[in-house]
Formats: C-alpha cells, structure tokens, sequence
C-alpha cells in the first residue's frame, strides 16, 4: 500500500526531475562554461538529495546501518565512500535521464549493489551476490522500505555482477554508476590502494597497444578503454563533463612515455 507521505515523495521528486531537465536546457547546456556546467550539475545532486534525505524515512537508519557495516569491515577500496559516490552517480545519471526512473529504487539498490569486500567477490558469491541480496531484504525490510518496491532492488542486487542484460531503466542507471565509479582519479587511487593492501604487482607486461595487463579488473578498466561502455546517454554524458576516461587515458599515457610499466 502507497501511504500519503510516499505518494509526497514520489510526486516531488518528478517534479523536480523536470525542473532539472528544464534547468538544464538554459544553464547547463555545452555551449556554457565548463565551470558552470559543472556547478550546474553538483547543484541540482545536492536538491535531490535533499529531497530523499528529509522524504524517505527508511534512508537514514540504512545510512547508518551501511556506514557500522563497512567500519568493522576495514577495507580501504570497497569502504562506505565508495558506496555513497556510487549513489552519488546514480542520483546524477537519474536527473539527466529523460525518462523518469524510480528513484527510490535506484536509491536503495546502489547503495547494496557493491556490499560485498574483495574477497567476498572472489568467492562462490561472485556471480549470484546472495550476500548483498540478503543485506538488502534485511536492512531495507527493518528500516520500512516499500514493500512493493522491493523485489525491484533486489533483482537489480541479484544480477548487478552477472553481465546479463539490462531489464529496467533503474537497472541501467545502477550499472552505469558503478562503470562510473570504477573510472577517473577515484579507479587510479583505489587501483594501487588494492595492489599495496594485496601486496600484488600494478602491471606485468605490455601488450602490441601500448597499454598494459594485470590481473586485476580494475586495472584491466583503466588499462583497457574498450572495456568502458555505458547503457544510458546521461551516463557517457557525465563522463565526458567530469572528463574521468579523459583523465585516466592522460595519466596512462604518461606513464607509458615514462615506460613506468615495463615489468613492475
């Protein structure tokens, strides 16, 4: 059953999907200043967030439970930050969206689509993510999520690392913000945080393109720009804006000049 307080939400948050997009086509088209765009865009994250923090009742306690979650867990690359600039992309992919998704789907789903450490992700678990798809029918159940609402997070959790096709709008835009999030300065910071906690050389070899392979998929992201693709145009979008593949593919090729990667 949709209570009032939901239906508040709901009929809020639409409205102001479309006065972003509105916004949007006045102050924060290309033509303006890249300074502006980026104001622009950091501006209207903050009103929507706004929104879901005073308007959906389950958001905070599930903040707080996330936030003890990963302090006992200790791990400097899949951490709490990593989460909130994962929903972070996923709020601003939503508001460039021109079809309006759930947000409150959107929400909840990427905040648990990448619950799970390293070596969780490396176990039997990796392909099903059954412990992010416990965590999420426990913490968003106790916390008063919509009942209604919930088989939706839980499949976007359940198939978030399977490669499989895309099925909704809020499922697309979950996906493209954790590509996001795994690109830019934030991916080259955690990349040698994970090799030093690991204690696991960054590259091995070059290949005949110039780039190097590692092992490690996140490595394998910004060492191979192939692999980098978007399902929403808002997403590719951002990425552009924020000049996250620009950056890396500077960063890489400096290195490479340097030959700072043969053999490390």
């Amino acid at each position: 059953m949709t209570t009032d307080a939901q239906l508040s939400f709901e009929v809020a948050i639409k409205q102001l999907h479309g006065e972003l997009a509105h916004e949007r086509s006045f102050f924060g088209h290309e033509t303006e200043p890249l300074v502006k765009r980026l104001d622009f865009e950091e501006r209207g994250y903050i009103r929507i967030v706004k929104v879901i923090s005073s308007s959906l009742k389950w958001y905070w306690p599930v903040l707080d439970a996330l936030r003890q979650r990963f302090a006992e867990r200790n791990n400097p690359v899949y951490d709490f930050f990593h989460v909130k600039r994962l929903f972070a992309w996923a709020v601003r992919i939503w508001a460039r969206e021109k079809q309006c998704a759930d947000l409150e789907i959107v929400c909840a789903a990427a905040l648990f689509c990448e619950m799970t450490d390293t070596t969780e992700m490396r176990s039997r678990f990796f392909k099903t993510n059954e412990l992010n798809v416990a965590d999420a029918h426990l913490m968003l159940s106790a916390a008063g999520f919509p009942a209604q609402k919930l088989d939706a997070v839980v499949a976007i959790v359940q198939e978030f690392f399977s490669g499989s096709v895309s099925k909704t709008d809020e499922e697309r835009i979950v996906r493209d913000a954790g590509t996001l999030e795994q690109l830019g300065a934030t991916c080259i910071a955690r990349l040698f945080i994970e090799a030093g906690v690991d204690s696991r050389p960054i590259v091995n070899y070059g290949d005949d393109t110039g780039y190097p392979k590692s092992p490690q998929p996140v490595a394998a992201i910004i060492a191979n720009r192939r692999v980098v693709s978007f399902q929403t145009s808002a997403a590719a979008n951002l990425d552009r804006l924020y000049g996250l593949s620009a950056a890396m593919d500077a960063y890489l090729e400096q290195l490479h000049r340097e030959q700072r990667f043969a053999r490390i």
